[in-house]
């Protein structure tokens, strides 16, 4: 168990991450998957710090799709709330036990303890067309809220369905989405998350008719102006600012192989002593 676990100052956390999802503009998280990564997003003013499992999964040396051990997650997740005074939220995927319903809560408790404050959980299986059942996504969901519930914080749900990548007509698959939605909050979740919509009727459709906050994974089809004016409540970036982060790395060690003008090295905005004062 995380030593600097506190109920009451995480409840507080907590309260403070709910409650950014029901203001007038929306939730707008830059994904996080280490210290330093972390440290950039809270120095750039974001009200809190979400992670992605992708990102997490890559930075440790595993592919993405549940791949790396529970423990070595876990010890990332630790890492990020002990460096930063923000809320933090994780992408825990299915919750890595999706077979086992009583070391799945084992995990969450876990996922408690090592100080955050929200979690997402989807119900797919790394972007494929593989789904958990509604009815067997609506337990996890319980058994998350139920050791939330024990470990007296106010864990933020936020229940992602992939049913967006099944082969079905547009208007099915959004119906099937209500449809979990409704089970989804009656069984505890928080906020709904939808990602791999690419266009705007959907998003509205979708808006209009989900009793929960509504959280859309950007895409380069959408505009951020447009998911504002229809009342979306939370935009995610997923693995994209990891990525970016990759192609800048790889550009700059390319330019260094491959040429004597080195001045990419000292043309940078960030310096030894700032960084070093974040820690």
């Amino acid at each position: 168990m995380n030593k600097s676990f506190n109920t009451q100052h995480q409840n507080e956390l907590a309260e403070q991450y709910r409650k950014l999802h029901h203001q007038t503009e929306p939730l707008i998280l830059a994904n996080a998957w280490d210290c330093i990564s972390a440290k950039i997003v809270e120095e750039a003013g974001y009200s809190a710090i979400a992670t992605t499992s992708a990102g997490v999964a890559w930075a440790n040396g595993y592919k993405d799709g549940e791949n790396i051990p529970t423990d070595i997650h876990l010890d990332a997740l630790q890492k990020i709330t002990r460096v930063t005074s923000l809320p933090v939220t994780a992408d825990i995927e299915g919750g890595y036990f999706r077979n086992d319903l009583e070391k799945f809560g084992q995990f969450i408790q876990a996922v408690i303890e090592a100080g955050v404050v929200g979690i997402n959980l989807e119900d797919g299986y790394n972007h494929s067309e593989k789904l958990n059942t509604t009815e067997y996504q609506v337990k996890q969901i319980e058994k998350a809220r139920a050791i939330a519930n024990q470990q007296g914080v106010n864990l933020f749900i936020n229940a992602r369905t992939d049913a967006q990548l099944l082969s079905l007509p547009q208007d099915e698959k959004l119906k099937l989405i209500l449809e979990k939605a409704t089970a989804f909050q009656q069984a505890g979740a928080d906020c709904l998350f939808v990602p791999f919509i690419r266009d705007v009727e959907s998003i509205v459709s979708l808006k209009q008719n989900c009793q929960l906050p509504l959280n859309i994974l950007i895409a380069d089809t959408l505009h951020v102006s447009d998911l504002k004016k229809i009342g979306v409540e939370r935009i995610s970036v997923g693995a994209r600012p990891i990525m970016v982060a990759m192609n800048a790395l790889k550009k700059t060690v390319q330019t260094i192989k491959d040429s004597d003008n080195w001045k990419d090295l000292f043309e940078i905005e960030v310096n030894y002593d700032e960084v070093n004062g974040w820690f």
